[in-house]
C-alpha cells in the first residue's frame, strides 16, 4: 500500500507543479487595464486594413495582425519609441533589427503584438516582404498625447 501512495505522489506532484507554472505564465499575458485593442487585416492585395491606426502614448497596445489571404506578409514598424514589446519575433522566433517591432502572421493565420508607445508622433508601418513596401503596402500609426480624461497608463 505504501508503494501505491508513493507512486501516486511521484506521478501527481509533477502534474500539479506543471499546472501551477502554466497558470503563472498566463498571468503575464493578461490584458492590462486600459489596453488599446486593435486589429489590422492583410490579404492577397498589397494593403493594410485599416491603413491608419491611432493610439494614445503611455497606454498599452494589443495589436492583432490577421492574414486572411494566401500571401506572405508581415507588419513592421521602425523607430517607434516603445516599451514592454512582446511578439513572437521579439521572443526569439526571428531577428528584428534594433528599434524594430515585427509581427509575421502566416497565411490564414494571425499574431498578436503588445507594446506601449512612449512618445506622440506619426510613424510608418509597412510590410517588409521584398517588393511589398515599394508597391505601397504601408500605413501610419498615429500616437497621440493622453488627455486629462485619458491619463497615461502606469
Amino acid at each position: 500500500m505504501h508503494l501505491r501512495a508513493r507512486l501516486l505522489v511521484v506521478v501527481t506532484l509533477p502534474l500539479i507543479l506543471g499546472v501551477s507554472c502554466v497558470r503563472a505564465g498566463d498571468a503575464a499575458d493578461e490584458e492590462p487595464a486600459g489596453a488599446q485593442r486593435l486589429t489590422v487585416t492583410v490579404g492577397d492585395s498589397l494593403a493594410f486594413d485599416p491603413p491608419t491606426l491611432t493610439v494614445t502614448a503611455g497606454k498599452p497596445v494589443i495589436l492583432t495582425i490577421r492574414n486572411i489571404g494566401n500571401t506572405d506578409h508581415d507588419w513592421t514598424i521602425t523607430g517607434l519609441p516603445a516599451r514592454d514589446i512582446k511578439s513572437a519575433v521579439q521572443a526569439g522566433h526571428g531577428h528584428p533589427r534594433t528599434g524594430e517591432i515585427v509581427g509575421h502572421p502566416k497565411p490564414r493565420g494571425e499574431v498578436i503584438i503588445r507594446f506601449t508607445p512612449t512618445q506622440p508622433g506619426t510613424y510608418e508601418f509597412y510590410c517588409s516582404v521584398p517588393g511589398h513596401r515599394q508597391a505601397g503596402m504601408k500605413g501610419l500609426l498615429q500616437v497621440t498625447e493622453p488627455t486629462a480624461a485619458q491619463p497615461a497608463y502606469g
